[in-house]
């Protein structure tokens, strides 16, 4: 989150962020926002047991949200957020895709599967989120050297620096629309 309101700031990317949104209480970048004064708002199951895609949709629609760029949510975007922001939710995940990606591959469980399987190269991927997970079309990839000493621990180090660059620039580039969407 931080790299993309750095990258708006610089004007690598044309555009603002108006806020933050997470499904986790404990969302580093809900803390981030305010300390940033953005606002921040929690779309956790708890707090919203029915109908919380649909309010998530109107509030983004009301403070004039026209992209959403996740990073860290873990759930499946469900309608009818997904409907009304179709082709304008992009998500960034930690190795290649489709074969590292999926339901329950997120953090720790990625690089350990792509540590057992044996790939040479790994790394970021921006892709378009659709209805399920993973799946929407890939954007950009950044290759990331997978070396024999590796630990799911080191790769995710070496993935995640590789992730601030390649989704900045990603983000950015549709922005200018040098990527179209």
């Amino acid at each position: 989150m931080l790299a993309l309101k750095n990258a708006c700031d610089s004007g690598e990317i044309r555009g603002k962020i108006l806020c933050v949104v997470s499904n986790r209480e404990s969302a580093k970048g809900l803390e981030a926002a305010r300390n940033c004064g953005l606002p921040a708002f929690l779309f956790s199951k708890k707090n919203y047991p029915k109908g919380r895609y649909r309010h998530m949709s109107c509030l983004l629609s009301d403070i004039g949200v026209n992209f959403i760029a996740l990073a860290g949510y873990d759930e499946l975007v469900r309608d009818p957020l997904l409907c009304d922001f179709s082709r304008r939710i992009v998500n960034i995940h930690p190795a290649p895709l489709p074969e590292f990606g999926g339901k329950g591959m997120f953090g720790e469980k990625v690089h350990l599967k792509v540590l057992e399987s044996g790939v040479k190269y790994t790394g970021p991927t921006v892709h378009l989120v659709n209805e399920n997970y993973d799946s929407g079309d890939i954007l950009s990839h950044e290759p990331v050297e997978v070396l024999g000493d590796d630990t799911p621990a080191s790769l995710a180090k070496k993935v995640l620096e590789a992730e601030h660059l390649l989704y900045t620039q990603t983000v950015g580039k549709i922005s200018k629309g040098e990527i179209r969407i």
